[in-house]
């Protein structure tokens, strides 16, 4: 096993390249562990990342469209946020950065 090998995952991943990538990546499993299809967007002006499809029960169709973001996650504290959640997560966005998306 050269040294290369046995670095811990985390060293290897600040090597890796773009957390985006990297967000996106990790993002496509969880999506498609939970049913969904994802599709990559190539062009990001509309700021969306993945379009997701999913068929319900009834054979119905579901679309979503997603912007992935990276973030860190954090154990939740209170008792009442251990109720509903595992971990907590926040970042900040301008005021207006998603405005264009409204209509």
């Amino acid at each position: 096993m050269t040294n290369q090998e046995e670095r811990p995952l985390t060293k290897a991943r600040q090597k890796a390249g773009h957390y985006e990538i990297l967000g996106e990546t990790y993002a496509k499993f969880e999506f498609f562990e939970n049913g969904w299809n994802p599709y990559s967007r190539f062009l990001d002006v509309d700021k969306v990342d993945f379009i997701l499809r999913r068929r319900t029960a009834t054979g119905q169709r579901i679309y979503r469209e997603v912007q992935v973001k990276f973030g860190k996650l954090y154990p939740v504290g209170s008792a009442w946020e251990r109720e509903l959640f595992d971990f907590s997560s926040w970042r900040f966005f301008k005021e207006d950065e998603f405005a264009s998306q409204i209509n």
